[in-house]
């Protein structure tokens, strides 16, 4: 966004970030009426619930360039990625939900790791993880080749969603406060963690 107001003149950047802010609120809300018509299968739902987004009050986050948009665009298209391509609902009386394809799963997860990257509660979706990946070993634990491929995945999911929250908790203070005061030859005194 930033080399895009540059072109236009630094005094447009306000707009810019404003325009990029509704474009992908917009794009939130459209996620928001997919997921809904494939998760619960009545359109109407959807489309209250759509409605509902747009008229809450979280429209004056939508407004700002504030992380929150992209934690949600990365969040539903998590979603969107594992119930699109869910198979039909088991004829088992102990389970009335669509269990995602293993590589749905992964397409999700890369995404939740991409909302993990953006805001440290996306960890918390590593919960949908493992309720998806437990339920496929549990139904699939008669069978030694599917499991094994059940338990691969959720730790292949493990890495993908846990990584990026490693990068903002570790990685990324280093930089900021222990490299640049390296670098700048900092005579205070360094962090005890440095």
């Amino acid at each position: 966004m930033h080399s895009v107001a540059t072109l236009l003149g630094d005094y447009h950047f306000v707009w810019v970030g404003a325009i990029g802010a509704l474009l992908q609120s917009y794009i939130n809300t459209i996620l928001l009426y997919r997921v809904g018509t494939l998760i619960y299968k009545d359109a109407k739902m959807a489309e209250l619930s759509a409605y509902l987004y747009i008229a809450s009050h979280s429209v004056l986050y939508q407004m700002t360039f504030y992380s929150e948009n992209t934690f949600l665009m990365f969040t539903l298209l998590g979603f969107y990625a594992m119930y699109g391509t869910a198979q039909a609902k088991s004829t088992d009386t102990y389970r009335d939900f669509a269990i995602p394809r293993s590589s749905s799963v992964l397409l999700g997860c890369l995404f939740f790791g991409l909302s993990t990257l953006t805001r440290s509660t996306g960890v918390l979706l590593s919960i949908f993880i493992a309720f998806f990946m437990g339920n496929k070993f549990l139904v699939n634990c008669d069978r030694l080749g599917p499991s094994v491929k059940a338990v691969f995945t959720s730790l292949v999911c493990i890495v993908i969603m846990f990584t990026p929250l490693l990068i903002v908790i570790y990685w990324k203070p280093t930089v900021l406060h222990c490299d640049l005061r390296q670098d700048r030859d900092w005579q205070g005194p360094f962090p005890s963690w440095c």
